[in-house]
């Protein structure tokens, strides 16, 4: 399975498919196919798993930077902490 770098290499492909072969359907078909694999694989792709990796890597550092108490050390403000009111379920912040 071809695997591609950026979305050059997939306009390149698309130009050969769409110089080559004459059937529009089977053409339109290879051509979602380059698509995908463009789609899943390339670094230049809004949906590339390496870009969701990138993604979810930096929301990990960021939760890693709160403590277990919520305390953040790059927040300089404060933090809402909720508790809950007795006998009604409402979520008033401390004061």
């Amino acid at each position: 399975m071809k695997t591609y770098n950026n979305k050059e290499e997939l306009k390149d492909d698309v130009n050969f498919v769409c110089s080559v072969v004459s059937d529009e359907e089977y053409k339109k078909s290879l051509i979602n196919e380059l698509f995908n694999r463009w789609k899943w694989t390339s670094n230049d792709s809004p949906w590339s798993n390496k870009e969701m990796e990138l993604k979810e890597k930096k929301a990990i550092q960021t939760l890693m930077k709160l403590s277990e108490d919520g305390i953040s050390n790059h927040w300089e403000g404060e933090h809402i902490i909720f508790e809950e009111v007795k006998p009604h379920n409402y979520n008033v912040r401390k004061r």
